[in-house]
């Protein structure tokens, strides 16, 4: 259990949940709200995370594919090609023995 509480962003998760839980239960017993707007409020916040979920992969999809190297691997063929053609050849031994 204390490695699990090491980690920083499980801490952050953790005492997140508590506090929105903690605060939608005052907000429940301060201003007696009914149990049917409790339901909606939960099915559609869990809605809105999915959303942000999605979007945060569709972004982060389409953020790496505009990061790419624009000249693709035919490209990066050229280049290397070009690399082999400006290095030097090996030079031959004098020696006619070998």
């Amino acid at each position: 259990m204390g490695r699990f509480l090491k980690n920083s962003q499980l801490r952050l998760f953790l005492s997140g949940s508590f506090f929105t839980a903690a605060f939608v239960w005052m907000a429940i017993t301060s201003y007696d709200v009914d149990k049917e707007e409790i339901k909606v409020f939960l099915i559609l916040s869990f809605i809105l995370v999915g959303i942000l979920i999605v979007c945060g992969f569709v972004f982060s999809f389409l953020l790496s594919f505009f990061r790419r190297d624009k000249a693709g691997m035919l490209g990066r063929l050229k280049s290397d090609i070009d690399a082999i053609e400006t290095m030097a050849p090996p030079e031959k031994s004098k020696d006619p023995s070998n």
